[in-house]
């Protein structure tokens, strides 16, 4: 759905060079912000000065948002984009270069407009509630979708080998079915969401940084063999009641089961000797017993 405004608006609000917004001049907390229809790319710190927002509106134009915009504390509450797709193909550039596990820098503000647990994002003027990753994609966009409590629903391609950092933090998603073929659960990218169980399959080697934490609808995980390495934080803060380590996993980190209140007991495939030390950690973490199977 397209939305038009007059040019005294954008005269007012904005300093636009070309298609580049190059400086927000306006209200320093607007209710609503309309991005001018045109605008391709959206300059480093153009927006750098303004607060809070109460509703922003994308046009299907913008491609590009460069660094220093957006950010928790001038995030929206509302994002009505024009095209679904244009949004999800957003570009951008990070606060510092960050290299992804394929070797190529990543753009984590590109999608960073929503306000963390308070956001809605509207496509067409319907609130967005699901979305299906396209097939062939190899990774997901980082910060995608973080925020966005009205997203409920996710369907992953078979084809997704990366589930990038923040990528879904933030929303109330229920439940996920992660492909065959994962390899890697990025930092942050479930965080604080409404998961209420899940199944990480064997193709997973590395579960990274808080990729669960705050999750505390969780009840239930299970680990397929073949997963190597849980890193900090990566559950704390669930519900879940019992979970079993794998073999293949020769590494845990600091805080992994923190605050997980309802854990009782920590099953673990294999050797005891290289669980020694991660068995001193859980019981000053959470207090669960571990028994080696």
């Amino acid at each position: 759905m397209k939305y038009t405004i007059d040019s005294d608006y954008a005269k007012s609000n904005f300093i636009i060079e070309g298609t580049t917004l190059v400086n927000y001049i306006g209200e320093p907390e607007p209710e609503e912000l309309y991005i001018p229809d045109g605008v391709v790319t959206i300059g480093e710190g153009a927006f750098s000065k303004i607060g809070k927002i109460g509703s922003i509106y994308l046009p299907a134009s913008l491609k590009y948002v460069g660094r220093n915009n957006f950010s928790d504390y001038r995030a929206a509450s509302n994002v009505y984009v024009e095209d679904l797709d244009a949004y999800y193909n957003l570009k951008g550039e990070s606060e510092s270069e960050i290299v992804d596990s394929w070797g190529t820098v990543i753009p984590p503000l590109a999608h960073i407009f929503a306000r963390p647990h308070s956001a809605t994002l509207y496509a067409n003027g319907e609130p967005v509630r699901s979305f299906s990753f396209p097939e062939g994609e190899i990774a997901t966009p980082p910060s995608v979708f973080s925020g966005f409590e009205s997203i409920s629903e996710l369907t992953l391609p078979e084809s997704l080998k990366d589930v990038s950092y923040y990528s879904f933090s933030f929303t109330n998603i229920k439940k996920i079915e992660l492909p065959n073929g994962l390899t890697r659960i990025g930092r942050y990218a479930f965080v604080s969401t409404a998961l209420e169980s899940l199944t990480v399959p064997g193709t997973v080697k590395v579960i990274e940084e808080g990729a669960f934490f705050l999750c505390q609808g969780i009840k239930k995980i299970t680990l397929a063999d073949g997963l190597e390495e849980i890193r900090d934080l990566a559950f704390g803060d669930t519900s879940i009641t019992e979970i079993v380590i794998p073999e293949t996993v020769s590494y845990v980190g600091l805080g992994c089961f923190k605050l997980c209140r309802s854990l009782k007991t920590i099953y673990v495939k294999g050797n005891k000797k290289r669980i020694k030390l991660w068995h001193k950690k859980w019981k000053s973490e959470c207090g669960a017993k571990v028994k080696f199977i």
